[in-house]
């Protein structure tokens, strides 16, 4: 029985560690004003794919260049694009994503950026998209109350 509960701790504190992990990777970027977000589309596959975290430094206009992957917000969209700058010109910035056959159709203005993408971790969005729901916060409140607990329980062999 003892082994089981072993087991049980040890698989509890890997899950409250990498709660944390995740924690601290959205949270202290935000110190050095790097902002995190969740790619929900494939436009930039293969570079950026599907549940990965960007995170994203906001330049003044002259610093961005062509080949760095921005991240910008049209008139009346409702959530960002990120795609890479391919040209720079009067007209204005002109994006497009990898995976996208055409440019885009109308071309950024620097206001419209957010900022630079400047590291990407690989599909981590996945697991922080289900902690961030009702359903993922009791989980996680669980497994630490539960990983609390089980700290109470002495694991040491009986002595006869």
């Amino acid at each position: 029985m003892s082994v089981c509960l072993e087991i049980i701790k040890k698989v509890l504190n890997v899950a409250v560690y990498g709660a944390g992990i995740m924690a601290l990777l959205l949270m202290i970027p935000k110190l050095f004003k790097v902002e995190p977000s969740i790619v929900l589309s494939g436009s930039m596959e293969p570079t950026i794919m599907v549940g990965d975290v960007i995170y994203t430094k906001h330049n003044t206009a002259s610093a961005y260049q062509v080949g760095d992957i921005v991240v910008f917000r049209y008139e009346n969209a409702s959530k960002p694009s990120a795609h890479k700058i391919i040209a720079i010109n009067e007209d204005g910035i002109h994006t497009k994503g990898d995976n996208n056959e055409n440019e885009d159709m109308v071309p950024l203005t620097p206001e419209q950026i957010d900022g630079r993408v400047v590291f990407i971790v690989p599909k981590i969005g996945y697991i922080i998209q289900k902690a961030q729901t009702k359903n993922g916060v009791a989980a996680v409140l669980v497994l630490v109350c539960v990983n609390f607990l089980l700290g109470f329980i002495d694991m040491s062999p009986e002595e006869e």
